[in-house]
């Protein structure tokens, strides 16, 4: 659920971007927190089809030190009809947050721990934290 992103010296702009490769039908929202606000602030959502982000600057790297990245996606299969078929589209979803602008570009993806499914495999929940550093 937690995941890492080095910024280091880094002065630049630090970008994210979300893609998403699944049969469901998506939605992502994005939420920042940066170390001197109170509380997380939504600064982007996807449309309801794909979940997919296009590239979007979050501040510099000196603005974004000790920030969190809060990553909700929730994705629907009920438009397939059985359990197993909807189980193996949960399992073959791809999920890639893309940042640059720190000390590297890097392609993270959420941990096998961020997803929650229901017991019908309809709706898959995916809630991923990145620390920005």
């Amino acid at each position: 659920m937690i995941l890492n992103y080095k910024i280091g010296a880094s002065t630049s702009p630090i970008t994210l971007e979300v893609q998403i490769g699944t049969t469901g039908v998506t939605f992502t929202s994005i939420f920042l927190k940066k170390k001197s606000d109170t509380k997380a602030k939504e600064i982007v959502s996807s449309n309801a089809d794909s979940g997919n982000v296009n590239q979007i600057t979050l501040g510099t790297g000196t603005e974004l030190q000790e920030a969190d990245i809060f990553i909700r996606i929730v994705q629907n299969f009920g438009h397939i009809a059985s359990d197993a078929e909807r189980d193996a589209a949960i399992k073959t979803t791809v999920i890639d947050y893309k940042l640059t602008g720190g000390a590297v570009e890097a392609t993270l993806k959420p941990t096998s721990d961020s997803i929650v499914v229901t017991p019908n495999k309809v709706i898959a929940n995916y809630t991923s934290i990145i620390k920005l550093s």
